[in-house]
């Protein structure tokens, strides 16, 4: 069985990707680190707490994914696509948190809780692949910001802080850096490829390895 973690900056495709990965056979798990009343109430209320704050939203979303992805039911058998685990925080925490020790202790705790899923994923069976989808050149930028403008799902002042060009840069070399990190096999897709190339380039490799 394969399970396949995707990561990569806002609009990089992972979520288009995930819905046609159902397609060959995948359930595709689509996490939202935000989801739940209680993480929201924390977060809404972090805002108001500066520097804190900021650390204080970084640790709910690792641990309100990890949360999620360990109560995954392993036991029905089937290849899995999982949208975002913990140590995709990592680069929004160098991002947001000013601190050195505050990003030390999210990194750490990011990165031990990835681990702790990928052994629960080994356990069960699974062969992990971890996929990054980056962005190469100024071209590929300019596509994944109007991505993300076009999101019409999100609140408007989100998506044109997430469209900034510091923003997506700073982000996707982040995930570049902790990509580097990871065990497991790894795949690196480009990600203002049109949706059915990154797809067909992504069963090819992942098919090879």
């Amino acid at each position: 069985m394969k399970a396949i973690k995707f990561f990569g900056v806002h609009g990089s495709g992972k979520t288009t990707t995930g819905e046609m990965l159902k397609k060959y056979s995948f359930e595709y798990v689509k996490v939202d680190p935000m989801d739940g009343p209680l993480v929201r109430r924390v977060v809404n209320f972090s805002y108001r707490l500066g520097f804190i704050g900021s650390l204080l939203r970084q640790f709910m979303f690792v641990y309100s994914t990890y949360a999620k992805l360990n109560k995954l039911d392993l036991s029905n058998e089937k290849n899995i696509v999982i949208d975002f685990s913990p140590a995709q925080t990592i680069p929004y925490t160098l991002y947001f948190v000013d601190n050195r020790y505050a990003r030390n202790f999210i990194y750490k705790f990011a990165l031990i809780s990835e681990e702790e899923i990928d052994e629960k994923l080994n356990n069960a069976g699974y062969e992990i692949y971890n996929v990054l989808f980056l962005v190469y050149d100024n071209s590929g930028l300019r596509k994944i910001k109007k991505r993300i403008l076009g999101r019409k799902s999100r609140p408007e002042n989100i998506r044109r802080e997430e469209a900034r060009r510091e923003y997506i840069t700073a982000i996707n070399d982040g995930m570049k850096n902790m990509f580097n990190l990871l065990g497991q096999k790894r795949i690196v897709i480009n990600a203002s490829d049109e949706s059915h190339i990154r797809l067909a380039k992504l069963l090819d490799k992942l098919y090879e390895l």
